[in-house]
């Protein structure tokens, strides 16, 4: 598992490949961190996308390693349920590359409850969830941790767009925050998961 990592590309009404280009830069980037003399190019998904998957947002999933692709699923996304977020303090928790083995993330997502989610606090800094990179909206503006656990590519689009910023934030910020948002490449901004400041468990 560590020597496999993962690309979680979203595919919206069957015609449209989401931020395919970043997908196959944080590709690069990974096997140029671990000096791999190759890296697997994403295929035409379009044309390899089953018909007969239901709704409009599908959630392709590229597990690969330095030889190239080892598998490429298919399936309908479905967005979980969470009512609480959590604040789960490591300071020793690392997940850079966006590695098949989640062996850190599941540690804590196990002493979550049902539809509850952590926001991970490392060194006194906000950081991620378990599977979303966080968005805190403050007096209007839409500010996400500068240090995170992952470097997501929305995050990424979000930012090279100016629709957020990059701040250090803590959990002091969280006490005065008008909402709370988790991203990821299958929540865009418009269609990700909002909730409210009293949902925090502090």
């Amino acid at each position: 598992m560590k020597d496999l990592f993962i690309e979680t590309i979203r595919v919206r009404d069957k015609n449209t490949v989401e931020l395919r280009d970043l997908h196959q830069e944080r590709m690069v980037r990974t096997g140029k961190y671990l000096h791999w003399r190759e890296v697997p190019a994403i295929p035409n998904l379009l044309e390899i996308c089953p018909n007969d998957i239901e709704g409009d947002n599908i959630k392709c999933k590229i597990t690969y390693h330095e030889k190239g692709i080892s598998d490429i699923s298919f399936t309908k996304y479905v967005k979980r349920k969470i009512d609480t977020l959590r604040i789960v303090v490591d300071n020793e928790i690392h997940y850079s590359l966006k590695s098949a083995d989640r062996a850190e993330l599941e540690k804590i997502t196990h002493i979550l409850n049902e539809n509850e989610e952590a926001i991970i606090v490392r060194n006194g800094l906000l950081t991620d969830t378990t599977y979303s990179n966080l968005i805190i909206e403050i007096a209007g503006k839409l500010i996400t941790p500068s240090r995170p656990l992952l470097e997501g590519v929305q995050r990424q689009h979000l930012i090279s767009t100016g629709q957020i910023v990059c701040k250090d934030l803590t959990v002091d910020d969280l006490k005065i925050a008008d909402r709370i948002f988790l991203i990821n490449a299958m929540m865009p901004l418009e269609d990700c998961i909002g909730l409210e400041r009293n949902s925090i468990i502090l």
